[in-house]
């Protein structure tokens, strides 16, 4: 039988990479997002595996992805990655309602449509959900309120799912990445060298982290082995959050 892993956001960046884990775990991953070309592309990359073009934030995606998971027979869908998300700097004195409302929207609205579109799943397989947050979510920056708000919101939404579900043998966690070298930064750079030396003292590590630093843990968290986990908030920012 096979085991499914739906991953949103699952293009490029993160969700990319924690496909390529899945598959090498023997899962077969289901990549969504709202553009058609870059989970096209993605798909061959992934072994052409399944995908799904769908705006998560719109309240109709929930019944969009009830009927695509209907045209799936034997088998399991072990798990949920909810991984799509956005940033959009704004100070706070310029930030407007539709700033903050497309942020809450992309980062917490897109988990809580997903989820209930697979929590009938979910509680049938007792399956795991990973919710990609952020340590930004822990400690604020200036510029990023809404983005902050957003992953806090998260943060606890997912606490929240944890303590909800637990009856059903559903888990629920999440991974907080610190700066990770991925498109939501800037999705036109081209050359990340010179932004990578920038950010180097600010890190520990001494480097930014990379897709590949964040995948095996969610990997972790998918896997049986972290069955006694859940209501977890892991942050994986290469030291960041020690530094005052």
């Amino acid at each position: 039988m096979k085991e499914l892993i739906l991953i949103s956001g699952g293009g490029t960046g993160i969700g990319f990479e924690v496909a390529k884990a899945c598959i090498n775990k023997g899962w077969t991953p289901i990549i969504l997002g709202r553009r058609k070309d870059v989970l096209e592309k993605a798909s061959k990359e992934l072994s052409d595996c399944p995908n799904l073009v769908v705006d998560l934030s719109e309240p109709s995606s929930k019944k969009t992805v009830e009927t695509f998971l209907k045209t799936f027979k034997d088998v399991k869908l072990r798990g949920l990655v909810n991984n799509a998300g956005i940033y959009k700097p704004m100070s706070l004195e310029s930030s407007d309602q539709e700033n903050w409302l497309e942020q809450f929207k992309a980062n917490v609205l897109t988990a809580l449509n997903l989820s209930q579109a697979c929590l009938p799943y979910l509680k049938k397989s007792r399956g795991s959900i990973v919710n990609i947050s952020s340590t930004l979510g822990e400690r604020p920056i200036p510029g990023a309120a809404a983005y902050s708000a957003s992953k806090a919101a998260m943060g606890s939404f997912t606490k929240s799912m944890a303590l909800e579900l637990a009856s059903e043998g559903v888990r629920a966690n999440s991974v907080c990445p610190g700066i990770v070298n991925t498109p939501i930064h800037d999705p036109n750079r081209e050359d990340v060298s010179d932004w990578q030396e920038s950010l180097k003292g600010m890190q520990p590590l001494e480097r930014v982290g990379e897709t590949t630093d964040i995948a095996p843990t969610v990997v972790m968290l998918l896997d049986d082995s972290s069955s006694w986990t859940t209501g977890a908030l892991i942050n994986i920012d290469g030291g960041i959050l020690l530094k005052s």
